[in-house]
């Protein structure tokens, strides 16, 4: 049960990850998913956005549900940061 929602958050992650890769680029094309190290990059970018909610994913006390729904607020800087991008 717990694993689920742990999923769901890196799934969060890698969209906003390729949100802010897409926006990054100049003219907002998908050219960074034709290269490889653009591939680790993202990867690895999708686990630095996903550090943050999964700790408060783990250190609330609450149920499954709640403890997801709480989570989701360490994808803040993230949005902001798209936010900035637009």
């Amino acid at each position: 049960m717990e694993r689920t929602y742990v999923i769901k958050l890196v799934v969060i992650s890698f969209l906003l990850t390729n949100s802010v890769a897409f926006l990054d680029e100049g003219i907002r094309t998908f050219d960074y998913l034709k290269h490889i190290g653009d591939w680790i990059a993202l990867l690895i970018y999708t686990l630095l956005f996903s550090i943050l909610p999964i700790l408060i994913f783990f250190m609330s006390k609450k149920n499954f549900k709640d403890r997801f729904y709480w989570s989701l607020l360490g994808f803040i800087p993230v949005a902001l940061l798209i936010f900035f991008q637009l």
